[in-house]
């Protein structure tokens, strides 16, 4: 009989010398191996390797050249003060009282905003400073070295959503919100640029 030399340990199957078999050649050893380790979890859900259909590492190739489905893989890199300021924010939204708690409409656009801003800047995203204003609005801060910007998401549609920015020698007030100019703004108050 032969001995077959297995390759990397694969879900639980060592490397090594496989198990003697009445045959010849790695995939034999390959399909003795794991028809011996039925009871455990198929190591690569969907894939057949016990089928006769190629080797293992024929359907191991397959599985890995599918495309990812983790939610995280599709999604932009982005900065940890991305996810804490969203933390921020929806800490905010389970405060006890009604009054303390930025209304839906506000916490939708803002997260809105955020995220596509998020897009843009990725790492560069920085930390923002959260509270909730008069009619349950909510108001984030970002500054450095004497520049400011101000995102200002009102309760309802009745009240007013701007961005609100100064430097040095300059103030403005732009009532067109979006996560492209927030960027911008953002990039202006972190680097000047």
């Amino acid at each position: 009989m032969s001995t077959a030399t297995m390759g990397p340990a694969v879900s639980g199957i060592p490397r090594g010398k496989g198990p003697r078999t009445g045959g010849s050649g790695p995939l034999l050893a390959e399909k003795t191996v794991l028809a011996a380790h039925t009871e455990l979890e198929p190591p690569f859900p969907g894939v057949d390797v016990l089928s006769s259909q190629g080797s293992l590492a024929d359907s191991l190739q397959g599985t890995w050249e599918q495309p990812c489905r983790s939610a995280a893989a599709s999604e932009p890199l982005t900065s940890r003060d991305y996810a804490a300021t969203v933390q921020l924010i929806t800490e905010l939204g389970r405060e006890d009282e009604e009054e303390d708690r930025p209304s839906e409409f506000a916490l939708g656009r803002t997260l809105s905003v955020l995220e596509q801003a998020a897009r843009e800047l990725r790492l560069s995203f920085p930390l923002a400073i959260v509270a909730v204003g008069p009619h349950r609005s909510l108001r984030l801060l970002w500054s450095s070295e004497g520049r400011e910007v101000r995102l200002v998401v009102g309760g309802s549609t009745a009240n007013k959503t701007y961005l609100y920015w100064e430097g040095p020698g300059q103030r403005c007030v732009d009532y067109s919100v979006d996560g492209a100019r927030l960027a911008s703004l953002l990039r202006w108050t972190l680097h000047g640029i």
